[in-house]
């Protein structure tokens, strides 16, 4: 398998007219984000098999987030990043900052039937597309379904949302196009069962989404990229509220690190600490503790006192992203742990 993969990412690059190109030279040539993306498609979206048409990786953020939960594999300084569903090794995105040649080739990639392009800001963002067929859509619309069954029939999602406090769980199968949703209330425990939401009826989702038993194949084909456009969004605006954050953030003494608080999802559990070191992409680190503001200890460690949790600070090494507390008075070393000034 490893050779027909190989074999197909250097069939990309022939494509483009780079045959003189390495393997994982790839993503670096011109129109290479393109060239990359057509072999993840060879590749059937596949992670590992596309791995080393890659630059090295810089950053891995883990996003286990109520609003979703994928890695994000990080390249060229965060030019060039990769979307993997957390639960198994598909490629759910990637995405290009066309200001940075030559990731900016990817916006000129069209949309196809096995993919959707959009662009977005500065980004570029591919998505596979790979829409069932009607026997497949017939049996999934006729009853709801344990996660364990859809994993069997369609693969593990490729991220799952969780409306906050009482609200319903989402599994998100955007390749498919298809959303299912817990809470049936015809189901023995409607928790554990998963039905397919109809994505032609307009919900409030902190309402009940509508069953898609009704819906007809047609229709079906006609929303496929409704879930892709909807991912597409859901990055660009992460990225948007990232960058803006950090070009605001606080720099440590050296300008090694900056530093800012993120929240993409408005709960304080998608609260993040998002720390950028110069030349590479950003770690992002849970944050529940809605931080009020960040001090530098020294030119490594961040520390900040949060709005949940008391009086305690949180230190967070800046390189390894370990997270230990302290009291804000440090009376061994007669110094406040947060400003470094001598406690009172």
């Amino acid at each position: 398998m490893g050779r027909g993969i190989d074999s197909a990412v250097r069939g990309a690059v022939a494509v483009l007219g780079a045959v003189t190109l390495t393997t994982p030279a790839l993503a670096e040539a011109p129109h290479g984000a393109a060239a990359l993306v057509r072999a993840m498609e060879l590749a059937k979206w596949r992670f590992p098999a596309v791995k080393q048409s890659l630059p090295p990786v810089q950053v891995v953020n883990v996003h286990r987030l109520e609003v979703h939960d994928w890695r994000e594999y990080a390249y060229a300084g965060g030019a060039l990043r990769v979307y993997v569903n957390r639960d198994g090794d598909d490629v759910i995105a990637v995405l290009a900052d066309t200001t940075r040649p030559p990731y900016d080739g990817l916006k000129q990639l069209r949309p196809s039937n096995r993919r959707d392009v959009r662009a977005i800001g500065r980004w570029a963002i591919a998505i596979p597309i790979e829409p069932i067929d009607r026997k497949l859509f017939d049996v999934l619309k006729s009853k709801s379904w344990t996660k364990a069954d859809l994993r069997k029939r369609l693969g593990p999602p490729s991220y799952s949302f969780h409306v906050h406090g009482s609200g319903q769980t989402f599994l998100e199968h955007v390749r498919q196009g298809l959303t299912f949703v817990d809470g049936d209330p015809d189901a023995p425990n409607p928790d554990d069962w998963y039905y397919l939401a109809n994505p032609a009826a307009d919900y409030d989702e902190y309402g009940q989404p509508q069953h898609s038993r009704d819906l007809g194949y047609e229709t079906y084909e006609q929303y496929l990229h409704q879930r892709s456009g909807f991912l597409a969004e859901t990055i660009a605006r992460n990225m948007q509220l990232i960058t803006e954050a950090l070009a605001k953030g606080k720099s440590s003494p050296h300008g090694r690190f900056v530093a800012a608080y993120v929240n993409v999802g408005d709960s304080y559990n998608n609260g993040q600490t998002a720390i950028r070191e110069r030349g590479k992409p950003e770690r992002l680190y849970p944050s529940p503790e809605s931080p009020e503001d960040y001090s530098w200890v020294d030119d490594r460690t961040l520390t900040y006192c949060g709005n949940w949790g008391g009086e305690v600070c949180h230190l967070i090494d800046a390189v390894t992203g370990r997270k230990s507390q302290r009291d804000p008075r440090d009376r061994a070393a007669g110094r406040c742990v947060r400003c470094a000034r001598p406690a009172l």
